[in-house]
């Protein structure tokens, strides 16, 4: 199985994301690690992300924390999807784009969901993701994607 490590890289003031590559083609560590250098606005939403879902005791290695990268991603490139009425045909985009089924996706966010409800207080939940995740008990998937859309966008 081949191994793939994402870098994010901080750029100097007067440094370029070709700099960078080069320096890292010259260690000749490109073939070893795909650097996603991205600069600091890109990546801003993968650190609110990553931020809420390990503020929120989810752990890197689990399917839903994959699967709501993907979701967000899309979301970014497709911003439209931000409207609520439309979550379902982001499942849809994010289903053809990675190639992962309908039901894998529902399935991976349901267990993270109930992961974050029995790891956490209600207090805790409802600070870092506000009072509608807790007003009616459990949220569903659509209603966690559609909160983790407003905090992030």
């Amino acid at each position: 199985m081949k191994k793939i490590a994402c870098v994010f890289i901080e750029l100097e003031d007067n440094e370029t994301v070709e700099d960078v590559i080069s320096k890292i083609e010259n260690n000749n560590v490109s073939d070893k690690i795909i650097a996603n250098v991205l600069s600091e606005a890109e990546s801003d939403w993968r650190v609110n992300l990553k931020q809420i879902l390990n503020d929120l005791g989810e752990h890197i290695s689990s399917k839903g924390y994959g699967v709501m990268f993907d979701i967000m991603e899309c979301v970014e490139q497709n911003p439209e999807y931000k409207e609520y009425f439309l979550l379902k045909e982001l499942y849809a985009y994010v289903t053809k784009k990675t190639g992962r089924p309908y039901y894998q996706l529902e399935r991976n966010i349901r267990a993270m969901i109930d992961r974050i409800y029995s790891k956490n207080s209600i207090d805790k939940i409802c600070k870092l993701l506000g009072a509608s995740a807790v007003s009616c008990g459990k949220i569903s998937n659509l209603e966690f994607i559609a909160i983790m859309i407003d905090k992030i966008f």
